[in-house]
């Protein structure tokens, strides 16, 4: 709407009116000033987003949380606004003065105003491009110094230098439509011997707002490609509410199999090993209990559904204990000489009454019970990084390989501290299974 505004006022460009009138007829001045001065401000915010995010993740955990997020988001918009204000207040302060009736930014404000507009965008765009290349330079370090392949930093790595590349290719050419038609208005604004490339340096500026909101909404992974999409080629990790802020934030879930190779699709029939890289920005975490849902997504009359599914006590192999997880300690006195090597065997069995009689039925555990009551897979929860790595071995349970598994699946991860029930941590890793 801007573009065509701003195209049928330039074709009026000999009609004479004053500044604030201009502002206005232009009722799309609104939209122009604070969709660029927000577009600007995200941009160079995004960047400096990316530096910190592969830099220094404690702070840009601090800085970049789902609160803090919104609050920079609101307050670049907010920054338009009050733009927005001071442009009608200098266009109406020049009311006595006439201009031409393509009613420019650079003629309905004051000379001072527009130089210092000129160059805060200028600094905002080059100090964009040069946190995408310190970015650049940062990963292309890490890369050489850790170059140890299919591991779960390795993998990681190369899945967020891809989205790295994507988006600084975009940016850059957000740059370039930003910062050539200044250096074009700088240089031949005056000039009459060089139209043809003024004209092109205002059908770029006009072009910049549209085509730059396109361009970062083909690569958001929220808006391009969709989750369906992008569970056929990776692993999908999301937090379970996105209004949430919580102090452990997962980063990143990979598959291997046994020989270290990445496992995508997932195929269920060979032993695999899950990989959850999840960060820790709150203290030390010493006592919080868990609970994991698996789910199957189906489709009913055309509408997508996820359905619980039962594991049989196969996934169990958490970071730490499970919610209503009944823990039996054993006390034993050894009198005779020491015992260096034991193997052990639980059964559960349930008390029934069957036409008057007591009869014990036995009860399929899987794994559930554990033999290994001194141990704490990954605990603590430290302060930082953690890898959590869970064995998903089927070989164990040869009926699971008999049921068709194919299809995509949810694997939702909740932690929460047993003393005062808040939420540490709740993701889903969804992936698919062949």
């Amino acid at each position: 709407m801007t573009g065509v505004m701003r195209a049928s006022l330039y074709l009026n460009k000999l009609e004479m009116m004053d500044p604030f009138s201009c502002i206005l007829t232009r009722y799309d001045m609104g939209i122009l000033v604070i969709g660029q001065d927000g577009l600007t401000l995200s941009g160079f915010l995004l960047s400096f987003e990316r530096f910190m995010f592969f830099t220094n993740v404690n702070a840009y955990q601090r800085i970049f949380n789902p609160v803090c997020t919104k609050h920079i988001i609101y307050c670049a918009f907010i920054v338009g606004i009050l733009d927005y204000m001071l442009c009608w207040f200098l266009a109406y302060s020049r009311r006595a003065e006439q201009i031409q009736g393509h009613c420019q930014r650079s003629e309905t404000t004051s000379e001072s105003y527009f130089a210092v507009y000129m160059i805060v965008t200028v600094l905002l765009a080059a100090g964009s491009l040069i946190f995408y290349l310190l970015t650049f330079l940062s990963v292309s370090n890490w890369g050489r110094q850790n170059n140890e392949k299919g591991s779960l930093r390795q993998l990681r790595h190369i899945r967020e230098r891809k989205i790295l590349n994507s988006l600084a290719l975009v940016s850059v050419l957000i740059a370039a439509m930003n910062l050539l038609p200044w250096f074009a208005y700088f240089f031949i604004f005056h000039s009459t011997s060089n139209q043809i490339m003024f004209n092109a340096a205002k059908l770029l500026d006009n072009l910049y707002l549209p085509v730059s909101t396109l361009l970062y909404l083909i690569i958001h992974p929220d808006l391009s490609p969709t989750e369906e999409d992008l569970v056929d080629s990776m692993m999908v990790t999301k937090e379970c509410s996105s209004a949430k802020h919580y102090p452990v934030q997962l980063h990143s879930a990979v598959l291997t199999y046994n020989n270290g190779k990445y496992a995508y699709p997932v195929d269920i029939s060979q032993p695999a090993t899950l990989w959850i890289m999840f960060d820790n920005s709150d203290k030390r975490i010493s006592n919080v209990s868990a609970d994991l849902t698996l789910q199957k997504k189906v489709q009913k009359l055309g509408i997508n559904k996820w359905i619980s599914v039962p594991t049989f006590g196969l996934l169990y192999e958490p970071p730490v204990n499970f919610k209503n997880t009944v823990i039996i300690n054993l006390k034993l006195n050894n009198t005779g000489e020491q015992l260096n090597n034991i193997t052990s065997q639980v059964h559960v069995s349930r008390k029934t009454t069957v036409l008057s009689y007591v009869k014990w039925i036995p009860i399929p555990v899987g794994s559930v019970i554990k033999q290994k009551v001194d141990k704490c897979t990954c605990c603590p929860i430290k302060k930082g990084i953690n890898v959590i790595k869970m064995v998903i071995d089927t070989d164990k349970y040869p009926v699971i390989k008999k049921i068709p598994l194919s299809g995509e699946y949810s694997l939702e991860l909740t932690l929460a501290d047993p003393n005062s029930t808040a939420e540490l941590f709740c993701g889903t890793i969804q992936m698919e299974l062949v």
